[in-house]
């Protein structure tokens, strides 16, 4: 959409721009879809993430984890740890790498 009286080149209002409303969606998701997995789940949404990320490709790698459930290497490990320690995920030693973990 084209600002009526507006110069050709004049800058646009940030809330006006493609990425500025995306990232607000992307905001207002994630809050919504918190709340959804504390209330149906009881857990934090990084850990629904994992949880379903393990479920659906295990065994994987930490990074591996990440990647599958859309978080940052540092959120996958606390998650994933915090699964382990309510027993619902396993981690073993990656044998081909022995500095590594393998969820399951």
């Amino acid at each position: 959409m084209k600002d009526q009286g507006k110069p050709p080149g004049a800058a646009m209002p940030l809330d006006r721009t493609l990425t500025h409303r995306l990232h607000t969606l992307h905001k207002l998701s994630d809050k919504v879809s918190q709340t959804a997995y504390l209330q149906v789940a009881g857990m934090p949404m990084s850990e629904g993430r994992c949880l379903a990320a393990v479920g659906a490709f295990e065994p994987l790698s930490v990074n591996d984890l990440a990647h599958g459930a859309n978080l940052d290497k540092g959120q996958a490990s606390r998650a994933a740890q915090s699964l382990v320690d309510q027993g619902f995920l396993r981690k073993d030693e990656n044998t081909g790498d022995g500095r590594g973990v393998v969820l399951r």
